[in-house]
Order: C-alpha cells, then sequence, then structure tokens
C-alpha cells in the first residue's frame, strides 16, 4: 500500500467536498478542525479508508489525533494492520 497512492486518492476525495485544488492539498494539512471535511462527510471518507486498507473502523477509533491529516489517517491505518488498535 503506497502511501503516495493513498494521499491522491483521498486528496480527490476531499476535493469532491471543497473547492480546494486537489495539487495545493499537503499530507499534514488539518481535515476536520480546517473544515475541509465535515461531519457529513466523514462517513464517505471512512468507507473509503476502510475499503482501501481492507479494514474497520470502529467509532471509539475515531479522534483528531488519527483522523485530522491525510498522515494522521495513514499513520492509524498502519497501526491498525499492525495490531495496535
Amino acid at each position: 500500500m503506497n502511501k503516495a497512492d493513498f494521499f491522491k486518492a483521498l486528496a480527490e476525495i476531499i476535493q469532491s467536498y471543497s473547492a480546494v485544488p486537489i495539487d495545493t492539498l499537503d499530507p499534514d494539512d488539518k481535515l476536520f478542525s480546517s473544515g475541509l471535511i465535515d461531519s457529513l462527510n466523514i462517513v464517505e471518507v471512512i468507507e473509503f479508508i476502510e475499503s482501501y486498507y481492507g479494514i474497520q473502523i470502529s467509532p471509539t477509533d475515531f479522534s483528531m489525533d488519527n483522523f485530522d491529516s491525510m498522515t494522521a489517517i495513514a499513520r492509524y491505518a498502519a497501526d491498525k494492520l499492525s495490531g495496535k488498535f
């Protein structure tokens, strides 16, 4: 699972919710706390992450630490795949 491919695919989804050009999104940009993604979009984002990585995200895992940037999401998924969550 290539991080760059994940970032590109997630950036395309984020762009569909906002007017931010995809080439200006940085993996460390804040997604929720900046308003790029809101509570209405989270279900689709979670479904994408689950499908992409083949994991199931527990509601108890959802936090800003795990989901407020593409980098945090990728780190969470890697931890989930390695059994840390």
